[in-house]
């Protein structure tokens, strides 16, 4: 008698503990569609604790392949009594800032030219930017900007075999479109460029994306999987929209252009 009471109190928790958990997953304000904060997603995709590799297209066909890996930073856990060290390894109590890192290839012109790229970036907990170095490559040329939001200056250098070229710009020099065309044209282009009035000033335009976050589905080997969607339209007409599993993996991006990313897993490698 007290074994089969025992039984069925073990089921009926099961079951309870079964229907809160499909209540938080599927009940109301969770289905299809439904806001979530921003904020919260985007803390999923830089806090993930796996790399996101991605399959680059255009318009369906395939063009390159790159790797997306969030790394944040902060002071470590205090050692448990009695627990190794090893268990501990790669775990952050108090996040300070953001690592991010975006490196790959793309095919830019037939039939085997192809765009080495890579992509570090330095970000603080409110995701503005502090740093970034963005490295292209197109044998034999290889190019660099280095940007500090600290010191307000962008770095540029140009290689190509032994010829080299390098400067360094502060934010306020860039304001002025004039500057490059001075540097990179010479006079001559400069005088055509008319007076700086007649330049738009960069606040004219406006730049910053506006995400709105969204609870989704994918299908993932044949199975329905929860996901989060992030979606911004750039200059309010080009759509970009950033999938996410539940852990904070890219799942796919679709990007202006007929330019789209997809993970490994959606598509069965």
């Amino acid at each position: 008698m007290f074994g089969r009471l025992c039984f069925a109190l073990i089921v009926l928790f099961w079951v309870a503990m079964n229907v809160l958990l499909w209540q938080a997953e599927f009940g109301p304000g969770k289905e299809l569609g439904s806001v979530v904060p921003e904020r919260m997603v985007w803390e999923k995709i830089l806090t993930a604790p796996d790399d996101s590799s991605l399959e680059i297209r255009r318009n369906g066909r395939r063009i390159g392949y790159c790797r997306w890996l969030p790394t944040p930073s902060g002071s470590a856990l205090n050692r448990r009594q009695g627990q190794p060290e090893s268990a501990l390894e790669g775990m952050v109590r108090d996040i300070s800032s953001y690592a991010v890192s975006l490196e790959g290839n793309v095919l830019v012109k037939e039939p085997s030219v192809h765009l080495k790229f890579s992509l570090r970036a330095q970000l603080a907990t409110n995701r503005t930017w502090q740093t970034f170095t963005l490295r292209l490559g197109v044998r034999p040329s290889a190019w660099e900007i280095h940007a500090n939001a600290t010191n307000e200056t962008v770095a540029l250098r140009w290689e190509e075999g032994k010829a080299s070229w390098e400067r360094t710009f502060t934010f306020a020099e860039l304001r002025d479109p004039r500057t490059l065309l001075s540097e990179f044209e010479g006079p001559a282009v400069l005088a055509l460029a008319g007076p700086l009035s007649a330049w738009p000033k960069p606040g004219d335009a406006s730049f910053a994306l506006v995400w709105q976050a969204r609870t989704d589905w994918l299908e993932v080997s044949g199975a329905r999987v929860r996901a989060y969607r992030l979606e911004a339209s750039l200059w309010d007409r080009h759509r970009i929209v950033i999938v996410i599993n539940r852990v904070g993996e890219v799942m796919r991006v679709e990007l202006p252009g007929g330019l789209s990313l997809a993970n490994d897993l959606l598509l069965g490698l």
